[in-house]
């Protein structure tokens, strides 16, 4: 798992956007190459299954594309605070793993995580943007591209 995680974490999202466009929608069809979501906006089994048909393919290149990273940044820092001196005291003073696991290493590598991860959603909005470009989806992605080119700066501040 850890060599597939390297492999796809310096792939950028167009290259994985376009391996998942080949493999899902030609070699085997199961999704539809563009588009998004059929009918209208209302809350019926029809649009809500239009809406997972067509919004799988680019959902799952911002997942895969945004998670390789995260796994790689957990288990360095994992590994990092196993070998740190409180935790082998508490492993000589004979605490159980599992409390050790979760109340001294997990706290810890958690903070670099979630700033990590908020730090990044700028990088996470420009994936979804050309994962969407390239399935033809029109997500969040595509209405921030369209703002934009429109000068349409106060996007978000607007009443829907």
């Amino acid at each position: 798992m850890e060599k597939s995680l390297i492999t796809v974490y310096p792939a950028p999202y167009y290259i994985l956007a376009f391996v998942l466009l080949t493999a899902f929608t030609f070699y085997l069809p199961i999704f539809p190459p563009i588009g998004g979501a059929r009918g209208t906006a209302a809350l019926t089994w029809e649009y809500i299954t239009s809406v997972l048909h067509h919004g799988f393919l680019p959902a799952l290149c911002i997942v895969i594309g945004a998670t390789a990273h995260r796994f790689i940044m957990a288990k360095a820092l994992t590994t990092t605070e196993k070998s740190s001196d409180y935790v082998q005291y508490a492993q000589m003073a004979a605490l159980p793993q599992r409390k050790i696991l979760l109340f001294y290493v997990t706290r810890n590598t958690l903070l670099p995580q979630v700033t990590d991860l908020s730090l990044s959603l700028g990088a996470l909005f420009g994936g979804a943007l050309i994962a969407e470009f390239v399935f033809g989806y029109p997500g969040i992605g595509t209405t921030m591209y369209t703002a934009i080119n429109n000068g349409e700066y106060r996007l978000f501040n607007r009443q829907f």
